[in-house]
Formats: structure tokens, C-alpha cells, sequence
């Protein structure tokens, strides 16, 4: 699930330079929160029959799957919808421009990447904890 939100920003942030109507972005943002929505029915359902199911049964894997398989297919069509949506090569060549004009962007898409992967490997507590202790372990070795 994290991955996907993730996922979701940057889509979000560098589908500004391909210059979208508002058709493409709202469907942009609907294939996005199909996939998201897909992805928590599939939590759920992994959940209740963790709960409701000890023991190995088949059954439970077979719904477990069908609901993963959910997930997939969600995810392959947003893929196929991304591909359509930033088929513009020109765009890339204004995401270049971008980042050639404003270098300091590029630090500040280097930190929000760092954090990305913290919050994907840790969760969104943890890498606040992480983030203060730094700071912390930092200020107190300048001082």
C-alpha cells in the first residue's frame, strides 16, 4: 500500500509537464484510487480470513489469490492507462528542461525520494522517529 501512495505522488507531481485536460487527469486520479481501493479490499479480505481461518485451507488461499489477482489486474490496467497519459515525448523533454533550469530541484527531489523509501521500508511513524533522531544524533555532535 505504500508503495502505491508513493507510486501516486510522483505520478501526481510529473504529470504536470504533460500538460493533461481535465478528462486525462480525472481519470488519471480515478485509475489511481482503483488501484488503491483495490489494494485495501484486498487487505481486508487477507485479514478477515487470517482471522477467521487458523490452519492452512485451501479455500481461504483460493479467495487470497482471486483477491491479489484483483490488485494485478487494477495495476495493469493503470499501467496501460499511464502509458496512454504520458505517450508525450515532448514532455520529457520539459521535465529535462526543468530540472536543467532549477538544479536545486533536483536536491529537493533527491530528499523526497530518500524519505519515499524510508516511509515505504518503515512506515510513516517510524521514519518521523528516524527523522528526529538525526536531527537529535546531528545537533548534538555540532554542539
Amino acid at each position: 500500500m505504500r508503495v502505491h501512495c508513493v507510486a501516486a505522488i510522483y505520478v501526481l507531481i510529473f504529470s504536470y509537464f504533460f500538460e493533461l485536460s481535465r478528462i486525462e487527469l480525472i481519470m488519471l486520479i480515478l485509475t489511481i484510487l482503483s488501484v488503491i481501493a483495490a489494494e485495501m479490499v484486498n487487505t481486508a479480505i487477507e485479514g478477515l480470513s487470517d482471522i477467521f481461518v487458523s490452519e492452512y485451507n485451501a479455500a481461504a488461499k483460493n479467495i487470497k489469490d482471486v483477491a491479489a489477482g484483483a490488485v494485478f489486474v487494477s495495476a495493469v490496467v493503470s499501467v496501460i492507462v499511464g502509458i496512454i497519459l504520458f505517450s508525450d515525448v515532448n514532455a520529457y523533454f520539459r521535465i529535462f528542461n526543468f530540472f536543467c533550469l532549477y538544479p536545486a530541484s533536483i536536491v529537493i527531489l533527491g530528499i523526497f525520494t530518500l524519505f519515499s523509501v524510508f516511509y515505504i521500508y518503515y512506515g510513516p511513524v517510524e521514519t518521523i522517529n528516524k527523522t528526529k533522531n538525526f536531527f537529535k544524533f546531528n545537533k548534538k555532535n555540532m554542539d
